[in-house]
């Protein structure tokens, strides 16, 4: 049943980003909202990097769990984390392989401090799912 729910998200998602794709510039250019429509698409474009950083960790954990830690380390695959989110947790706890400090490396290179906004950020989501279950 796991691969037929995968091959219709695929088709979905071919068929939906391609439409969206069409539709979202036309509706804010028709409708003269090019502002709101630039702050849209600058969260829209953060949010579409976050899902495919969580797709990129479940799509890719079997690899990253033999090449970037040790055996102990904090496992890569979960649906809500981010490949640097693990990556920290990893670097922090001591497990990472030399693949793995590359990657860390490369990742606080490229946004200073990334790793530990990735924890940061990851804390913030934890907290608001409780205060969401508590109301």
């Amino acid at each position: 049943m796991g691969v037929i729910l995968l091959l219709i998200s695929f088709v979905l998602l071919a068929v939906l980003s391609t439409i969206n794709s069409v539709f979202l510039p036309l509706y804010y250019i028709c409708t003269f909202k090019w502002k709101k429509g630039l702050n849209h698409f600058n969260e829209w474009s953060y949010r579409m990097a976050l899902s495919i950083d969580q797709f990129g960790n479940v799509m890719c954990s079997s690899m990253f769990n033999r090449l970037l830690i040790e055996k102990n380390g904090v496992k890569y695959g979960g649906e809500d984390m981010t490949i640097s989110y693990i990556t920290a947790m990893n670097r922090n706890k001591g497990t990472l392989k030399v693949c793995g400090i590359i990657l860390a490396v490369l990742l606080d290179a490229i946004d200073k401090g990334h790793l530990d906004k990735a924890i940061y950020n990851q804390q913030q989501k934890d907290l608001d799912a409780v205060i969401r279950l508590n109301k």
